[in-house]
């Protein structure tokens, strides 16, 4: 009897807080809610194709994008929050900031196409800059995706690639790393 008991007011429990916020937002809050929840940026980490002489894309590995700690990624969050309609929400001014470093094989040169996707939901984007060595390649290719860049290293050959952007999120910022990554980089919040 005292099991049913429990389970009976679990149900009630369930079924009283799956439906809560209908019961305590108004249609128009809960719609500010879902558009801020959809605002959270999630920043990807560049990719690396690397070209063989016939043209065919190769198996990463010839060369790497953050060696020995060298690659940074900052990103700034100024939070604050803004309330509309009786709803307070996060948003936050972002400013993120990659400095990586691409360094060849020391055995052969090799063609590498680099890509650095943007996040997909973002409403704003503005001061964008990528740099290779301190200077803006000619031959960089700007989208709303991202930004792609192809190069030929030669054997050992280091450059440095800058890229950074201003953008606008709400509620929180993630960014993107193979499981392998994630003691060769900081992230600065």
């Amino acid at each position: 009897l005292l099991l049913l008991g429990i389970v009976g007011l679990l149900l009630i429990y369930f079924f009283t807080v799956r439906d809560l916020p209908g019961h305590i937002y108004t249609p128009a809050q809960q719609e500010l809610l879902t558009y801020n929840y959809k605002r959270s940026v999630s920043q990807l980490a560049p990719t690396l194709n690397f070209v063989t002489a016939d043209g065919m894309v190769a198996a990463p590995g010839m060369a790497t994008l953050m060696p020995n700690g060298e690659s940074r990624v900052k990103a700034i969050l100024n939070a604050r929050y803004e309330e509309e309609q009786g709803v307070s929400v996060t948003v936050y001014d972002l400013t993120f900031q990659g400095h990586y470093v691409l360094t060849g094989s020391p055995a052969s040169t090799t063609t590498v196409e680099l890509f650095f996707p943007f996040p997909s939901n973002l409403e704003t984007l503005h001061e964008v800059r990528f740099l290779v060595d301190e200077v803006e390649p000619p031959d960089a290719n700007f989208t709303t995706r991202g930004i792609s860049w192809s190069t030929t290293l030669q054997n050992g050959e280091v450059r440095k690639i800058d890229i950074s952007y201003k953008a606008n999120g709400a509620n929180s910022f993630a960014y993107g790393l193979s499981r392998d990554q994630r003691s060769q980089i900081d992230i600065a919040v």
